[in-house]
């Protein structure tokens, strides 16, 4: 995530944010009162962004406005985050027209509707390969203190065979749809990954060795694709603590994933 800086001229003012939308799926059964309720699933949220600027005179607030409308169609989408928490961001997209409202000669305000895209969750701006590597005690502000990240759980990366992953996000990881990737190292190309928290099993059973990488729903052994050398199936974090067992030959195995925020 690559920071932007807006235009000069412009002051952000305020952020708001709606809660998560829902859509519910249902049916009819035919000589049945009512409908089958089959839960719900996750849409988007509201954002709305306000911003003020600042011109010298009138013709320099036309120029300025006109510069923040090319700004913002510049970008297919964009990350914001909120000043109370720093370590976390939304993915949005703008869509909308975008209309400022004239103060005086010299100040202008602008109010910019958009709505989360790809997932609505909050998502952490670190992964956990940089929390395992600097260690959460030497720099507690990168990681901020409301992110629910266990003291005693900051390692991802590892030799044994047995080993708890902690989620500290209130969402589960699902590797459809959110960042997730296993690293091993030193496999003969047979190898078993159990989440036992949730009963997920990665297996995979191919002719070669090598470092096999699990990221998203790709499986690459070596930099060759061996997905058909799988069982297919691949593993869920849920928030909170995820016991692990690995069952096969390897060096070292490392689960990379970023904190989702409702």
């Amino acid at each position: 995530m690559q920071e932007i800086k807006s235009p000069d001229g412009f002051i952000p003012l305020d952020i708001f944010v709606s809660s998560i939308g829902k859509e519910r799926h249902t049916d009819k059964v035919e000589g049945m009162s009512g409908e089958v309720n089959y839960g719900t699933s996750y849409t988007s949220r509201d954002v709305e962004l306000t911003m003020w600027f600042k011109a010298k005179d009138t013709i320099d607030y036309r120029l300025l406005r006109d510069e923040l409308y090319a700004y913002f169609d510049s970008y297919d989408y964009f990350y914001v985050i909120e000043t109370n928490k720093p370590t976390r961001a939304l993915k949005i997209v703008i869509d909308e027209n975008i209309q400022d409202k004239r103060i005086n000669t010299y100040y202008g305000e602008i109010t910019i509707n958009a709505r989360t895209v790809d997932n609505p969750f909050w998502v952490s701006l670190y992964t956990t390969e940089e929390l395992n590597d600097s260690g959460y005690d030497a720099l507690v502000e990168k990681y901020g203190l409301v992110d629910s990240i266990n003291s005693d759980n900051t390692k991802y990366k590892f030799t044994d065979s047995n080993f708890t992953v902690w989620n500290a996000g209130n969402v589960t990881i699902e590797p459809e749809t959110m960042y997730l990737k296993i690293t091993a190292t030193g496999t003969n190309g047979m190898l078993e990954i159990r989440n036992k928290t949730t009963g997920d099993t990665f297996k995979v059973n191919a002719s070669h060795g090598g470092t096999l990488i699990v990221g998203g729903m790709s499986t690459m052994l070596n930099g060759v694709n061996v997905f058909r050398d799988t069982n297919k199936q691949y593993i869920r974090l849920p928030s909170g603590k995820n016991d692990f067992e690995v069952i096969g030959q390897f060096t070292d195995i490392e689960i990379d994933f970023r904190y989702y925020y409702k």
